[in-house]
């Protein structure tokens, strides 16, 4: 230690001579100016950052320490004084009110941030380097708890409620502006008003290492979000969504793989709906698990065969009007009724999409369909009353996210279904 004190004087000495011997007075000043008192906002800035912590008073030192003219902008200007110090920075203003909440090394807890404990023993957990930016709420009811992994960064206005179950974030997630995660469900039997009925634990959620979530997504219990997945602004997810996939829409569906071939079959492999690659003509080329699940035909049987014929499809319109608005759309999207093998029949939400991998392939048209419950009613020669379930998805998915609506979705769009294909997906943070 002394000797790196004894070079550094004489550096110093060293660099004052030469000044001196090149431009005189002018040469010391410059010196001093361009090499010590640029270090100034940063010995300021450490000063009072050897007396903070996270009580009311080491935060004030904290906001002291950030007055420091760094050569950043003020919002960044926190973030580096956080990166100066192992307490970081924890804005005066956030509302710290959990017994149990621990703080990792050079954490970034912004403005009008509020960690509450509502009741029971549950903690929440930051690692270190986590970014907390401003108006976040985290919140612990009867036990439940929050971990947030290393260098994860929380976008404004984002909401984790944990009841009973946990949410565990992995390192270095992105979480997109104003998302929410909400580990339950208020009870909805009929006959007593919601605001009387208990909360219902949904299970854990977790979110792997390096996924990004965009804006606006809605993640609910019981859910899994794999290592590097890529969650579509708007999403409500509702499902596990596997490590590497990309998935969007209410509720979310994977729509392809990252770093996966692009091609029809690849792309759809991947899906949970039923699911088809075709001729314009209707000859099936691809026809995935989905499929068989949903018809009843293994994939042997299909391949080569009309998908019209082979599910006495019964079109909204005629067929050539359909493929006109193929044709010169690229897409198209409709209700459709199809035959299962076993005579059955079943209402669709039918979503085609033309597509051209190069300039001497064919064309090939995506077929995706999503099932209904509106087959029994056609089964038994009924009609489906106009609901056209098959728009919904699973109906377990609708009746969480409606349950949700009001608080996080919005009336309206807990009630459409948002459709994404491999080319729509918005993201943001």
């Amino acid at each position: 230690m002394h000797a790196t004190n004894i070079g550094k004087v004489g550096r110093l000495i060293r660099s004052i001579r030469t000044a001196w011997s090149a431009h005189g007075l002018t040469g010391i000043r410059s010196v001093v100016i361009d090499r010590y008192l640029a270090h100034l906002p940063v010995l300021w800035a450490r000063w009072w950052l050897q007396r903070a912590h996270a009580g009311r008073n080491g935060r004030l030192a904290m906001r002291i320490a950030a007055w420091a003219p760094l050569p950043y902008l003020p919002y960044y200007r926190r973030g580096h004084i956080a990166h100066l110090s192992r307490a970081g920075y924890i804005a005066p203003t956030a509302q710290l009110h959990h017994a149990r909440l621990r703080l990792g090394a050079h954490i970034y807890i912004n403005d009008r941030v509020a960690i509450v404990q509502d009741s029971g023993e549950g903690a929440v957990q930051l690692g270190d380097g986590v970014h907390i930016a401003p108006d976040c709420s985290i919140g612990t009811i009867d036990g439940g708890t929050v971990t947030i992994d290393p260098l994860t960064f929380i976008n404004v206005r984002c909401t984790l409620v944990a009841f009973q179950s946990h949410i565990h974030i992995a390192s270095r997630v992105m979480v997109g502006a104003n998302s929410s995660f909400y580990n339950y469900d208020h009870g909805i039997e009929p006959g007593q008003l919601i605001c009387e009925q208990p909360l219902v634990s949904r299970g854990d959620i977790t979110v792997g290492e390096g996924a990004w979530l965009g804006t606006n997504v809605v993640v609910l219990g019981g859910v899994r979000i794999g290592k590097g997945a890529v969650i579509g602004a708007g999403s409500v997810v509702t499902k596990d969504i596997p490590d590497g996939a990309i998935a969007a829409g209410v509720p979310a569906r994977v729509i392809k793989q990252r770093g996966a071939d692009t091609g029809p079959a690849t792309a759809i492999r991947l899906g949970q709906d039923s699911s088809m690659v075709r001729a314009p003509d209707g000859t099936i080329r691809f026809w995935n698990k989905g499929a068989e699940d949903m018809y009843g035909w293994r994939q042997e049987e299909s391949m080569g065969k009309s998908s019209h014929a082979l599910l006495n499809t019964e079109f909204p319109k005629p067929l050539p009007s359909i493929e006109q608005e193929l044709l010169e759309t690229g897409h198209w999207e409709g209700d459709l009724v199809h035959t299962r093998r076993d005579g059955t029949k079943l209402v669709v939400r039918s979503r085609w999409e033309l597509r051209r991998d190069g300039q001497d392939e064919a064309p090939a048209v995506i077929e995706i369909n999503t099932g209904s419950q509106a087959s029994e009613s056609l089964r038994q020669g009924g009609e489906s009353d106009g609901i056209d379930i098959g728009r919904c998805g699973d109906v377990g998915d609708v009746d969480r996210i409606g349950n949700l609506s009001n608080q996080h979705v919005g009336g309206e769009r807990s009630r459409q279904e948002r459709n994404a294909t491999s080319d729509e997906i918005h993201m943001g943070l």
